[in-house]
């Protein structure tokens, strides 16, 4: 497994760059709040497996992700990309019924924390999207906010700002779907479950 940080986003499309007044942006974010560096050492991860014993995940890695970056993880099937993703972002603790094992060192701006502790700081769209089939994207992103968010009357406009800007208008009100309810598309669903996330604006 490998990671590759490189410049941002903007800069890795050769089209000209818009005006900011050409492009729609989230105009619920408070630009005044201060962009974090996460960074870690000698992470290692390890599990006890019934019948095989000590499985070690992730041994000794090192990384950064720094704020207006683009940062890719490569590595095959297993090599542990996802468990990687896990741990930083606080969603493993150590213990546990499969006994897990922690080491080395996760920091925020230099400052060291327990990952689990600060899930606030995170915004983390699985792989596989965890949404409710009879739900709309309007529907799954009011119960997201409803649940956390402390503001009442703003609610409202961070959700249709985050509709029209994620593209979501002409299907919010259409169920997601599942296997069995033909509901949006592939690539509405990962922008509907991408919004649940930045519904609260996460520092990461």
């Amino acid at each position: 497994m490998s990671i590759q940080t490189g410049p941002s986003a903007s800069s890795l499309n050769s089209s000209p760059i818009k005006k900011p007044s050409d492009v729609k942006v989230f105009s619920f974010i408070d630009n005044s709040k201060a962009s974090e560096t996460l960074s870690w050492s000698g992470l290692g991860y390890s599990v006890n497996v019934r019948k095989i014993g000590r499985k070690q995940i992730l041994k000794n890695l090192t990384g950064e992700l720094r704020p207006g970056e683009l940062t890719c993880i490569l590595g095959p099937s297993g090599s542990g990309k996802t468990s990687l993703l896990n741990l930083l972002a606080g969603r493993v603790r150590q213990g546990g019924k499969n006994a897990a094992q922690i080491d080395g060192d996760v920091k925020v701006n230099g400052t060291k924390i327990v990952a689990a502790d600060f899930q606030q700081l995170f915004g983390y769209v699985m792989q596989d999207d965890a949404l409710l089939g009879t739900m709309t994207p309007r529907e799954i992103l009011k119960f997201a906010a409803r649940l956390r968010l402390d503001h009442g009357g703003e609610k409202d406009h961070l959700i249709e700002d985050l509709l029209t800007t994620l593209g979501l208008k002409k299907c919010a009100d259409t169920m997601v779907g599942n296997e069995l309810i033909k509901g949006i598309s592939g690539g509405e669903r990962k922008r509907t479950a991408v919004g649940a996330e930045l519904i609260t604006n996460p520092k990461i």
